[in-house]
């Protein structure tokens, strides 16, 4: 086999990582549910190189694999982004050496938190695992199809309504609230409940989004809310939809809530020709951690983040 040789990453090299990149796709799809089809592969690179920087690996001057990040900033100051086309291998044992070269300019440059996104399947995440990277969220998909129907006495699912508004903000926001807590110690500004108020009545007047509330005794203890996430990415399959946001009250968990709201998502969403549900979650949401896969939503891939003292 010839040698492989790692250099900083340029134009010249599109073209040979979205052939990459479209090897993984093909070979994902083979591992984990409904993947994204008829993509762009060069268009993904191409958007992912902007503003980018990072490494390229070549054999006899073909790119068998590559990493781009770009320096990005949010709540808890600069870090790199790599998102889903960012980085791609035909072989996993150049994760590292690809990593070394990137990294050593990120960080020369005082980006020391690294966020990358890879395939789900271990065989991927496994040498950024060894780089120490470790989980942060997860993406995820399922068909579509309603499990059993859900038995709850007591408990009503039906559609968001203007008078709901309070109450469902409420809930969101305190979803992120909770997020601040151990053991996710998230800096994440939140809105005040004014603005997710606002977001909520926005969202009344705007066909991408379908909501449900759940009622008990005539109180909303949970919502959920579906959002159409336009297609063009590699965690989009077709026909599918968003389930965008789900929270329940603290003091009633447990009682298949959840299971309940979902279930009528899944059932609508079957209805109007929606193939697959998507969503994502932070893996130090353990409410989220714990309640997704239960309900059937396989990770596709995985946000793994490295932060360097």
């Amino acid at each position: 086999m010839s040698p492989t040789t790692f250099t900083p990453f340029a134009a010249e090299h599109l073209e040979g990582a979205a052939q990459v990149l479209e090897r993984r796709h093909h070979i994902q799809q083979q591992m984990v549910g409904p993947m994204a089809q008829g993509v762009d592969f060069l268009a993904q690179v191409t958007s992912a190189f902007q503003e980018a920087s990072g490494s390229v690996a070549l054999r006899d001057g073909i790119v068998v694999g590559y990493l781009l990040g770009k320096a990005k900033s949010d709540d808890g100051g600069p870090h790199i982004w790599s998102h889903l086309a960012g980085h791609s291998c035909d072989d996993e044992d150049l994760v590292g050496d690809l990593y070394a070269l990137a990294a050593k300019g990120w960080v020369e440059t005082g980006l020391t938190r690294h966020f990358i996104f890879a395939p789900a399947p271990q065989e991927f995440i496994e040498p950024w695992f060894r780089l120490g990277f470790g989980a942060s969220a997860y993406l995820a998909t399922r068909a579509a199809t309603p499990d059993p129907k859900w038995v709850n006495p007591g408990l009503t699912i039906r559609r968001v309504e203007t008078t709901d508004v309070n109450a469902v903000a409420r809930l969101e926001r305190n979803l992120f609230l909770s997020l601040r807590e151990s053991p996710s110690f998230s800096d994440i500004e939140i809105e005040s409940p004014e603005e997710f108020e606002q977001s909520w009545i926005s969202m009344q007047d705007d066909e991408r989004y379908v909501a449900w509330c759940a009622e008990v005794d005539g109180s909303v203890v949970g919502e959920l809310f579906l959002y159409r996430r336009p297609e063009g990415d590699l965690r989009v399959p077709p026909k599918s939809i968003d389930l965008s946001s789900a929270s329940v009250d603290p003091h009633f968990r447990r009682r298949g809530i959840a299971r309940a709201l979902t279930h009528t998502a899944l059932t609508w969403a079957s209805e109007n020709d929606f193939e697959t549900i998507i969503t994502d979650w932070r893996a130090t949401n353990l409410t989220a951690a714990k309640t997704w896969p239960q309900l059937g939503f396989e990770p596709t891939f995985i946000r793994l983040q490295r932060s360097i003292p």
